[in-house]
């Protein structure tokens, strides 16, 4: 499921301004050949969600500002059945996609009235609900960019549930390859971060909507909970422990503050990673095989600085 939501963030795209340049507009048949480019881009990783996209072709819009738009989108998804009423896609250097399968240079992406129905539940998530199943009604936007001479990315997101609860990331990573062969299905990216800046904001309780962006990654129920749990106390207990040349005291205390209420997230935390060696796949394969063993991240953080403030 992780390779076909980002073929799908890859794909769902159609004119977004990068620095000077002008506004690139869609055109109906592009919109038309995007839709074709997702249902195929996930139909091996999610048959059902790309069902979603099947045959619609003479249903997407093209819409003022250069948008794709295509209404009422339900899909079964391994998180549960996803309503979205309003899908809105545009994107610069669409032809990487159609022609190079490669993900386009800048991309914006938008659900509106969108809602998640995750199936069954116990404990953790029933106590983040008020005891019922999961079921999140939220909008979101993404946008990205990319600039292919200093391979550095931009990516912002946010997210509003119904209830309220509110998240919002901007971060600015450098070392990242979206031309390497198979970028868009997920499986060749090459890029090697020694420099990222990230800005969240939260507002309230964000756990229904982390479990099921776990459960959206592949993992089950159960895992998801685990792994929301503990994430918050690995993240408390690295920040307690590491030396102060990667994380000194005042960084340390505002990292621990900005996690006081996991997962309910309250206030602004901005976050600094310098890395000597820099972060890449094979630290990322390091982690998620050996899961959170000291030994491990101590080796992926070797020469890492990471620079930490929190306001509430």
């Amino acid at each position: 499921m992780k390779q076909a939501l980002r073929a799908a963030a890859f794909g769902l795209v159609a004119g977004m301004p990068l620095g000077a340049q002008a506004q690139i507009g869609m055109s109906q048949g592009l919109c038309a050949e995007s839709v074709s480019k997702i249902a195929g881009a996930l139909r091996p990783q999610s048959p059902g969600l790309a069902g979603a996209f099947a045959g619609r072709v003479g249903e997407v819009k093209l819409a003022a500002g250069g948008w794709c738009v295509l209404q009422r989108v339900e899909a079964e998804t391994d998180a549960g059945h996803l309503s979205i009423g309003t899908l809105k896609w545009k994107a610069g250097g669409f032809d990487r996609v159609l022609y190079e399968n490669l993900p386009p240079e800048r991309a914006d992406l938008a659900l509106e009235d969108a809602r998640l129905t995750a199936s069954g539940g116990r404990s953790l998530s029933q106590r983040l609900s008020g005891g019922k199943a999961v079921e999140v009604s939220f909008d979101a936007s993404v946008s990205y960019r990319w600039t292919s001479w200093n391979k550095q990315a931009e990516v912002k997101l946010a997210v509003t549930t119904e209830a309220g609860e509110e998240v919002t990331l901007s971060a600015q990573v450098g070392g990242v390859d979206l031309d390497a062969p198979g970028t868009l299905e997920g499986r060749g990216a090459a890029w090697r971060i020694r420099k990222a800046d990230a800005l969240v904001q939260g507002r309230g309780n964000i756990g229904p909507l982390m479990i099921a962006a776990l459960m959206a990654d592949g993992q089950s129920r159960d895992e998801a909970e685990e792994r929301l749990e503990d994430t918050g106390f690995w993240i408390s207990a690295a920040a307690r422990i590491m030396p102060s040349a990667m994380l000194d005291s005042r960084s340390s205390a505002a990292l621990i503050s900005a996690l006081s209420g996991w997962p309910n997230m309250r206030g602004v935390t901005k976050l600094r990673l310098d890395s000597a060696k820099g972060i890449g796949p094979a630290e990322v394969r390091l982690l998620e095989g050996a899961g959170p063993k000291l030994s491990s991240l101590s080796e992926v953080l070797e020469g890492l600085k990471l620079t930490v403030s929190h306001a509430p």
